[in-house]
């Protein structure tokens, strides 16, 4: 009876331990098969129970164990759950990526299609070129013949330029002296222009004082032969009186009785030939007078006279200006020039006599560059006259009175940066004249 009691014991012992042994393989394969099947939550719950009630009924001590275990299982099954939603993500991503390669790969398809037919047309255009370049080839070696000939000539070419060189610059240098020469001889001219304007001045001058001297010489002949007439009869009346005087001393000596009324005559004809005597010093300081106040009327009448009037080009047309600084205008074209107080060759008006002057000047402006021109006496600044055109042609004029002392000068000078222009017509112009002198 023991024997077999404690085989019935023992084989309840062996059978739990199997019990046991069933549970923990049957928990290890449930919780180990989660990376391939993810338990739900009443595959957990029922697992759950059926291991407690296992630690209830059979080997405590193992279940905890296990339950351990489940834990941690738990918790890598949640870590598992969201690296497959991670994957599930990745997984619709990778999808849409795939379908947009598609597209694209159907595109690259399209356009490897429009690459092949581009591609023969290179081919076709390729095989052009090469004929083309063959054609070429054959032209380049004709070229390259062509162009050692030319070379051939080059060469001369450049021997026959060195020698024009050095020519040439034989012929600069020369050029250079005849210009100096030339600049020298334009110097010369010009100072030779001036003295002959200056002699020209004299010469006119001249010519008027010899007609001035030839008509009063004229006059003064006229005087003279008048004077002439009346010396000849004073002296014809003198003789005839030194005749009756003679006679009447002859009848004084040859009748004393008849002496009184002689003497009485003889003293008569004295005092009359007295009083013609003054009267012909009176004619002859009056004939001096009439001289002096002559001349001082004809100088009078010659300084009155003064007027000019020039316009700036003598012929054709053209512009003056623009210059950095103001240049003084030489008017060359002179219509009148009474006095010769006007320099054509300089442009500028020098008084001769202290007095009231006045004077205009007019300019004209052609294209879009103003136009100035200022009146000067001496180095001072009177008025100006300017314009501001945009396109044509604009004329402006000025005019001043001048008090001016003997040798002050006036001129008009361009203004700065502007120009003027002047043509056949004569636009631009210098006039004055003598109002009065004081």
């Amino acid at each position: 009876m023991r024997s077999s009691t404690s085989f019935s014991r023992s084989e309840s012992v062996r059978e739990q331990q199997q019990s046991c042994s069933r549970v923990l393989f049957v928990s290890k394969r449930r919780f180990t098969g989660v990376h391939q099947v993810s338990l739900s939550n009443s595959d957990k719950t029922g697992t759950e129970m059926y291991l407690q009630n296992a630690h209830h009924q059979t080997c405590p001590q193992d279940l905890r164990a296990v339950l351990k275990e489940l834990a941690v299982l738990k918790e890598q099954i949640k870590v598992l759950q969201k690296e497959n939603r991670e994957q599930e993500e990745n997984l619709e991503t990778q999808k849409t990526e795939t379908y947009e390669l598609k597209q694209q790969l159907e595109e690259q398809e399209e356009n490897l299609e429009t690459q092949k037919t581009e591609t023969n047309e290179l081919k076709q255009q390729l095989e052009e070129q090469e004929e083309n370049l063959e054609r070429q080839k054959r032209e380049l070696e004709t070229q390259k013949t062509e162009t050692y000939e030319l070379k051939q000539q080059l060469e001369e070419q450049e021997e026959n330029l060195e020698t024009q060189k050095t020519e040439t610059n034989e012929l600069k240098q020369q050029l250079e002296e005849q210009e100096g020469k030339l600049e020298r001889q334009k110097r010369e001219l010009e100072r030779q222009k001036t003295e002959t304007y200056k002699l020209k001045q004299q010469l006119e001058e001249q010519e008027e004082n010899l007609e001035t001297q030839k008509t009063e010489t004229n006059e003064l002949k006229q005087q003279l032969e008048e004077q002439e007439e009346n010396l000849e009869r004073q002296k014809r009346e003198l003789e005839t009186q030194k005749t009756e005087t003679y006679e009447l001393k002859q009848q004084l000596e040859g009748r004393v009785w008849d002496g009184f009324p002689q003497k009485r005559k003889l003293g008569r004809q004295q005092t009359e030939t007295y009083v013609l005597k003054q009267q012909l010093e009176e004619q002859k300081e009056k004939v001096e007078r009439q001289k002096a106040e002559i001349i001082q009327l004809k100088k009078k009448l010659q300084v009155k006279q003064l007027a000019f009037s020039a316009s700036l080009l003598d012929q054709g047309r053209g512009n003056t200006g623009p210059y950095n600084s103001q240049t003084t205008l030489i008017f060359k074209r002179v219509v009148t020039n009474i006095g010769n107080a006007y320099n054509p060759y300089t442009g500028i008006f020098t008084a001769p006599v202290r007095g009231v002057y006045h004077f205009v000047w007019r300019i004209f402006g052609h294209g879009n560059i103003g136009a100035a021109a200022v009146l000067f006496r001496n180095e001072e600044h009177i008025f100006i006259v300017s314009e501001q055109q945009t396109s044509g042609g604009v004329s402006a004029s000025n005019g001043a009175s001048l008090l001016l002392e003997v040798g002050d000068q006036v001129s008009v000078r361009l203004w700065a940066n502007t120009r003027i222009h002047d043509n056949e017509y004569h636009h631009t112009t210098f006039s004055g004249h003598l109002v009065f002198t004081m």
